[in-house]
C-alpha cells in the first residue's frame, strides 16, 4: 500500500492483535452481526441537523509493514493508518488486493509479519461487496436485532434511497424478502446491507466497494446522505474501498493499492 496523505499521530490507548495461527471462518459474520452494548439515547434534534460533537483526534487502526496469507503471501508490505472520525479511501486497479485488504482486517487472512493495532474497545460495522441477507423481512435485515429506533430507521431508509422500493412491496418493509433476498435486485440487496451498517452504532464502518452495484445517481445519494451525513458528520470513522471516483474529493486520506 502506498500512502498518499498522512495525518499526525496522536497518543491513544491501543490493542495489538497477536499473529493468527489460522483464519477464522466466522469473523465476517461476527462483524456483520455487529455486537452492541447499551446504546445511549440520542438527541433527535442534533441528529437531524448533524450538529453533534465530533471526536476526530487520533486514530482507530494502524497497519505497519504487514504480510498476510501464510507461506505464499497474498498481500505484502501493507501499511495504513485510519484516522478517527475521517473518511479513508482505498483505490487501485482490479486485482490489486483491495478486497483482500478488507478481509485481512476482518481476520480472514493470517498475518505472518508486521503489526496491526486497533484502538481499544473498537466496534466495527461492515458492508461487503457481496451483500449478505437474513431470511426475514426487509426491516429485520436492517435493524438486525438491535433496539428499534423509528427516527433513526427513517433517516437510514432515506439515506439509502430505499423508500420507493419499500412502497412497492406488498407489506412494506415487513415484507419477507425470501431466501437470501432472492426477490430483490442486486442494487436493492446492496443498499439494505449499507443501511444495516448505517443503522448500527459502530464507531468504525468498513465498506468494501458497496457503491459498485448502484447506478451513478443512487451511488451519489448514498455517499452524500449516508456516508457523509449519517456517518462522518456524526464523528464515525469510515474505511471505504471504491471505484466511485466522486468519493475522492470528500476523502480525508487516500491509499492506493498496487499490483
Amino acid at each position: 500500500m502506498e500512502e498518499i496523505h498522512r495525518r499526525e499521530e496522536d497518543e491513544e490507548e491501543e490493542v495489538v492483535l497477536p499473529l493468527r495461527t489460522q483464519p477464522s471462518s466466522d469473523s465476517v459474520f461476527v462483524l456483520e452481526n455487529i455486537a452492541e452494548g447499551k446504546e445511549e439515547d440520542e438527541d433527535e434534534d442534533q441528529e437531524k441537523t448533524g450538529l453533534v460533537p465530533m471526536q476526530r483526534d487520533g486514530w482507530v487502526l494502524r497497519v505497519n509493514s504487514c504480510v498476510f496469507g501464510g507461506e505464499r503471501p497474498l498481500l505484502s508490505d501493507v501499511s495504513l493508518e485510519v484516522a478517527k472520525g475521517r473518511l479513508t479511501v482505498v483505490v487501485g486497479p482490479t486485482g490489486s488486493g483491495k478486497s483482500l485488504l478488507i478481509g485481512a482486517l476482518l481476520g480472514e487472512l493470517r498475518m505472518t509479519q508486521g503489526s496491526l493495532v486497533w484502538a481499544r474497545s473498537m466496534k466495527v460495522g461492515y458492508a461487503s461487496q457481496k451483500p449478505w441477507l437474513l431470511d426475514g423481512s426487509l426491516r429485520d435485515n436492517i435493524v438486525f436485532g438491535r433496539a428499534w429506533r423509528p427516527a433513526r430507521y427513517k433517516r437510514v431508509i432515506e439515506a439509502t434511497a430505499l423508500q420507493p422500493d419499500i412502497d412497492i412491496l406488498p407489506d412494506g418493509d415487513v415484507t419477507e424478502i425470501g431466501h437470501k433476498g432472492i426477490t430483490l435486485s442486486g442494487g436493492q440487496k446492496q443498499r439494505i446491507a449499507i443501511a444495516r451498517a448505517l443503522y448500527s452504532n459502530a464507531p468504525f464502518v468498513l465498506l468494501d466497494d458497496p457503491l459498485s452495484a448502484l447506478d451513478v445517481e443512487v451511488a451519489q445519494h448514498v455517499l452524500d446522505k449516508g456516508i457523509r451525513r449519517l456517518l462522518l458528520r456524526h464523528g464515525r470513522t469510515v474505511l471505504l474501498v471504491t471505484h466511485h471516483l466522486p468519493v475522492l474529493q470528500h476523502a480525508h486520506h487516500v491509499s492506493q493499492a498496487q499490483l
